[in-house]
């Protein structure tokens, strides 16, 4: 009988261990969940390198919901056509890119409504920037993206800025290697704040900075979809954001060789986005792509703008392009 009731004991003891370790795992679950916090559907977007490009796809893919771009150091949308020696020569260069191929292009994939219209970007706010040191794009593909989205922006819309002697990366005001040099985690410390330059293009109304205390929040990216993404991303809540709807939503693409899993949380901490964003009630989400030494190739975690996840990485439908659009339509929920 007293052996009974030792097993009994043990297998209450037993059941009681898994549960609270059941409970614990579902609310680490809960906690790295991206909230629905009711903002804006509505967002901008911005992104350096590959994450230039992705940033150009976002908003002609999702035009309609994207009120603005900022594309540094990225040439034209759809330059490498699934075509990675193209990506890295034509497009990388600037050399030998027929824009009015790009054109039909996107008139072709807005007619058989695989994008948005493209009379949606005539109102969209653009902002482009390439560091006059920048050795490895070159601006003739810098100022290719630029003519082809003016070919449907309005011209006031546009901003352009080439004149800071930055290498290829993200310049701060103050953060970061020295402004020439072009090195992991490629963020450099130029005495220029890109991030309150863009936003302030993208948004009329911005408030100073303000401290930015908190730390952005990491969240599972892996129900969003297969997308060769990180199975985990970030997203920088400000604390009027947390208990308020209807804050905005700005999105940022990362560059090659710039992912959390490539230089942990440092872009995300020191890009200088989360200091205006705090001031001015912007949810920031940072999402991450994964590097992969097996098909498809991505050693260097760059966002597909070749055409490594499908031959529609251009479209809504894009594996990578609809797992962003998922996100920020769960921050729109309540």
């Amino acid at each position: 009988m007293r052996q009974l009731d030792r097993q009994f004991r043990r297998a209450i003891f037993s059941l009681l261990l898994v549960s609270s370790i059941s409970a614990c795992s579902e609310k680490a679950v809960e906690q790295e969940r991206l909230p629905s916090l009711g903002t804006s559907k509505v967002v901008t977007v911005s992104g350096i390198s590959s994450g230039g490009y992705m940033a150009g796809q976002y908003q002609v893919a999702f035009s309609k919901q994207v009120a603005g771009a900022a594309i540094i150091a990225a040439g034209p949308w759809a330059c490498a056509r699934g075509d990675i020696s193209r990506a890295l020569q034509n497009c990388i260069s600037g050399d030998g890119v027929d824009l009015g191929d790009l054109f039909t292009l996107a008139e072709e994939k807005a007619g058989n409504q695989s994008i948005d219209a493209m009379g949606n970007l005539a109102d969209a706010r653009l902002y482009f920037f390439r560091g006059s040191k920048d050795d490895v794009v070159g601006d003739a593909a810098v100022e290719g993206s630029l003519q082809w989205f003016a070919n449907y922006a309005k011209p006031e819309n546009i901003k352009v800025k080439y004149d800071v002697p930055a290498a290829h990366g993200w310049p701060t005001a103050e953060y970061g290697s020295d402004c020439e040099v072009f090195a992991a985690p490629y963020i450099n410390n130029c005495a220029f704040d890109l991030a309150g330059e863009l936003l302030s293009h993208l948004y009329a109304d911005m408030e100073p900075p303000g401290p930015s205390t908190r730390n952005a929040r990491r969240f599972d990216q892996r129900p969003f979809g297969d997308a060769n993404l990180a199975d985990f991303a970030y997203v920088y809540i400000p604390e009027s954001c947390e208990s308020a709807s209807g804050c905005r939503v700005h999105i940022f693409f990362h560059g090659c060789e710039q992912s959390a899993d490539s230089i942990g949380t440092e872009l995300v901490d020191h890009a200088g986005l989360n200091r205006w964003a705090e001031s001015n009630r912007i949810v920031v989400l940072y999402p991450q792509v994964e590097k992969s030494l097996a098909a498809p190739m991505n050693p260097l975690g760059c966002w597909d703008w070749w055409g490594y996840t499908g031959a529609n990485y251009l479209e809504r439908t894009g594996a990578q392009l609809n797992a962003v659009h998922k996100m920020a339509a769960t921050l729109a929920g309540k």
